[in-house]
């Protein structure tokens, strides 16, 4: 008899956007699934929520749950309760609807539901996608030496639960230590994001272009804020270095970055059509987020179409960028330093597209990555 898998999730985690780089990610997975085994799709709406629902081929049978809240989303009292293991009206729900299901095993995807999952792996052989440490960003936790320490003892009290996952999968090393913190029980694994070869065609040569490019979603404070801080260091050395820049942001754009559209040498593209065409098209790419969690998606972007790189050290580091593959620093202020060194040294932007493309194919292969996720998803089916 064949596996049948429950892959369970919030609508908007399988949004159609090439823009959300966990939405590509979790379609291909669920696609890589679906080609093996029977897959039945629960996604678990949040009362904020008001993402369509994803349309997608190969899975058997969708439905969905409507949750009454969402633990991250909760007050501390709630939060605290549910890390000790109370049972909600929606843990009860969810245990009946994938009861109805009857799978034999079942997927949770992260990293904005993660306790909410505990019923499934209770009562299945589960595979946990985690993802990354959602609590180190300020816009969603509170970073005070309270909110801290509370939220220790929250993983503390979780990581002693019995409802644990069998498998846990990460994005990046790092975030693989953040999840063993809560999942202490699972086996742990670490899966990159990979770039899906349809949507990003093989280049063999640097990029060319008269702009820089930054693109990416400009709504997301800690990129809009790091994009708008070198925006201001480029405008304070206009008189020497003036490199035009182009901002492709299809999510829109904070008003920070925005504020420099008033300067004629700032431009926004749509990024309707292949995203992979702005790449090509500009003579590098910079990624200046200095608060980093899970992997910077937009540096292998622009790796697979040979333009060179320019990045934070945090997004550097969420990749594990290998010497030679872009160039880092630590501020605004050194980020342009690294772009006036670049713009003056045309063989160092062929060296680092040459990099790029090197660091892609040792470390974020599609077709390792896809194989994997089936020998995982088969090892439960396996029992």
């Amino acid at each position: 008899m064949p596996c049948r898998a429950l892959v369970a999730c919030r609508p908007e985690d399988l949004i159609d956007s090439p823009f959300d780089a966990f939405a590509v990610r979790h379609r291909q997975m669920l696609a890589t699934i679906a080609r093996e085994i029977e897959v039945s799709l629960l996604c678990l709406r949040s009362p904020t929520d008001a993402s369509p629902p994803p349309a997608l081929e190969g899975v058997s049978s969708y439905s969905e749950l409507a949750l009454t809240r969402v633990v991250y989303a909760s007050s501390r009292v709630a939060r605290l309760r549910s890390a000790l293991g109370g049972e909600s009206q929606d843990d009860r729900a969810l245990a009946a609807a994938a009861a109805a299901l009857a799978p034999d095993v079942a997927l949770t995807i992260g990293p904005f539901l993660g306790p909410e999952y505990r019923p499934l792996f209770r009562r299945f052989p589960s595979l946990h996608v985690f993802e990354e440490d959602l609590s180190q960003m300020h816009e969603i936790a509170s970073q005070s030496l309270k909110g801290r320490a509370f939220r220790r003892l929250e993983v503390w009290l979780h990581g002693r639960s019995r409802a644990q996952p069998r498998i846990v999968v990460s994005i990046s090393p790092r975030e693989c230590e953040a999840a063993r913190r809560r999942y202490p029980r699972a086996r742990h694994v670490y899966l990159p994001f990979t770039l899906d070869p349809a949507s990003w065609p093989r280049f063999t040569d640097a990029s060319a272009g008269e702009a820089l490019l930054i693109a990416g979603n400009l709504v997301e404070q800690r990129n809009a804020e790091a994009a708008a801080a070198v925006l201001a260091e480029l405008e304070r050395r206009r008189a020497d270095l003036q490199v035009p820049v182009v901002l492709v942001s299809d999510a829109g754009l904070d008003p920070a970055p925005a504020a420099f559209l008033e300067r004629d040498w700032v431009e926004l593209r749509s990024g309707a059509g292949p995203l992979w065409r702005h790449y090509r098209a500009a003579w590098a790419a910079l990624v200046p987020a200095f608060r980093v969690t899970g992997q910077k998606t937009t540096i292998l972007q622009a790796w697979a179409c040979g333009c060179p790189v320019i990045a934070s050290r945090a997004a550097a580091q969420s990749v594990a960028a290998p010497d030679g593959a872009l160039l880092a620093g630590s501020g605004a202020r050194e980020i342009v330093d690294a772009i006036e060194l670049l713009a003056r040294r045309a063989q160092l932007r062929a060296e680092l597209a040459a990099g790029g493309f090197a660091a892609l194919a040792s470390g974020f292969d599609p077709a390792r990555a896809e194989a994997t996720l089936r020998d995982l998803i088969g090892e439960l089916c396996d029992g």
